[in-house]
């Protein structure tokens, strides 16, 4: 996936140092979110954003200057230290021209449309790239309250030099409840995450359990649950189906020897200091 910053949602709407902090930190959440649900992503911004306006017109440098911490150091992370210029691996059509086509306008009679030319930004970019990379999954953040604001879809047109036209639909987020509901349609997260609040055992899916480059599924079942040997080492892992919540966690055992090695949590480690002597599984193997 490839997320890109849009500097055009900069646009001086903000009027104090506390509405800019707030927005800054939804960008802060909304970042965090992907980097940590997202295995596969890149980051993009257009450097030019540093110069965008903020706080009325007062450029973006200036008024993060004035962030407390620990919000300014995040939003310095995540915006300019683990986001890449892509100016560097530019692929918009210079001999093309972008445009933005505001979500209020497009029932318009097309004489009338009142659209901004986007050539040499976030926009612009993302665009040409969804034209070449038709596989690849492509979203851009923006910040509160501009003109973007609570549009789930931007439309830009590309119009060639031969007068050759596309348009194209990227998908925007400014909110924690729009990109969780689009991630959980796109990816199903909740099908391997557990909610430690939950009063059911977690599936096995919702473990380490689904990582069958570790683990295969056996023949038998404890408590219900179908037991796992890890292929590394031959010791058997399951569910245990008695606990649930903050209490969930694998039962594990060398089934050779009868010997309960510990318990593991959910992500699979094992913590060899809660071995019971007297639990066995023997008997259920048959």
């Amino acid at each position: 996936m490839e997320i890109f910053i849009n500097e055009l949602s900069l646009e001086g709407q903000y009027h104090t140092d506390a509405e800019f902090s707030e927005a800054v930190q939804v960008i802060v959440e909304l970042l965090n979110l992907l980097q940590n649900k997202i295995p596969e992503k890149l980051f993009f911004r257009n450097d030019l954003i540093k110069h965008q306006k903020a706080i009325k017109d007062e450029i973006l440098s200036a008024s993060v200057s004035r962030l407390k911490e620990p919000v300014k150091e995040q939003f310095k992370r995540l915006v300019f230290n683990n986001s890449q210029d892509w100016n560097y691996t530019k692929t918009q059509d210079e001999n093309a021209d972008y445009f933005y086509l505001p979500k209020i306008d497009r029932t318009r009679n097309t004489q009338n449309l009142s659209i901004q030319k986007v050539n040499q930004t976030s926009l612009a970019e993302i665009s040409e790239r969804i034209l070449q990379k038709k596989e690849d999954k492509f979203i851009v953040i923006n910040f509160s309250s501009s003109k973007f604001t609570k549009s789930d879809l931007t439309t830009i047109f590309k119009i060639q030099n031969e007068g050759q036209k596309e348009l194209l639909e990227v998908l925007t987020f400014d909110d924690r409840d729009s990109l969780e509901t689009w991630l959980e349609l796109e990816y199903e997260f909740s099908k391997t995450e557990y909610d430690p609040n939950s009063n059911i055992p977690p599936t096995d899916s919702q473990t380490v359990l689904r990582d069958t480059d570790r683990f295969k599924a056996t023949n038998y079942k404890i408590q219900g649950r179908i037991v796992y040997e890890q292929l590394k080492d031959g010791t058997y892992w399951y569910v245990d189906n008695l606990h649930h919540g903050i209490s969930s966690h694998l039962e594990v055992f060398n089934h050779n020897t009868d010997t309960h090695l510990g318990e593991a949590n959910l992500e699979g480690a094992l913590d060899d200091s809660k071995a019971d002597e007297k639990k066995k599984v023997k008997r259920y193997l048959r």
